[in-house]
């Protein structure tokens, strides 16, 4: 079965660029699963500058864990 996940920011700044879209975007975590997240501008270049994708510079938020992620049909917690 196919999943598609889907995140709502609480930043600002991420938040002033998406109403600006007119189309969906996508992205991903700063990081390669399992690996840790990458928190630092120049660790994200360092990581993914010869990728196809587009690095924003910006403060990230205050949290200090990654966001949850849980799968609705089932309301496991797959990430806390």
């Amino acid at each position: 079965m196919l999943k598609i996940g889907c995140r709502i920011p609480d930043h600002a700044h991420l938040n002033k660029y998406l109403k600006n879209f007119n189309f969906p975007i996508t992205s991903t975590s700063a990081n390669y699963s399992g690996q840790k997240s990458l928190k630092r501008f120049r660790d994200c270049c360092r990581i993914f500058s010869n990728k196809s994708c587009i690095i924003l510079k910006n403060k990230i938020g205050s949290y200090k864990k990654p966001s949850r992620i849980i799968d609705f049909d089932s309301k496991k917690i797959i990430r806390n």
